[in-house]
């Protein structure tokens, strides 16, 4: 499950800066990403929800079946 979190940032680019701005970071298992605003995360999120169902439907294939064993060469009479 991934925690949504804001936070503030106090510097920008290595300088200190007086305007408050914030980021959206979420974190998932040992990671943590970090978006400026939330049309950036919504890109992102249909992004991987777009790779997600992609990967759904090749595994959802079936895988061709053949009926060679393995070690067989085919051809040699064995």
């Amino acid at each position: 499950m991934a925690r949504i979190l804001k936070e503030l940032v106090k510097r920008c680019d290595g300088k200190a800066s007086l305007t408050p701005r914030h980021v959206i970071v979420v974190r998932v298992a040992s990671f943590a990403f970090r978006f400026e605003t939330v049309e950036r995360l919504r890109e992102r999120i249909k992004y991987y929800e777009k790779r997600r169902a992609q990967a759904v439907e090749l595994r959802l294939r079936p895988w061709p079946q053949t009926s060679e064993k393995i070690g067989e060469n085919p051809g040699d009479g064995t």
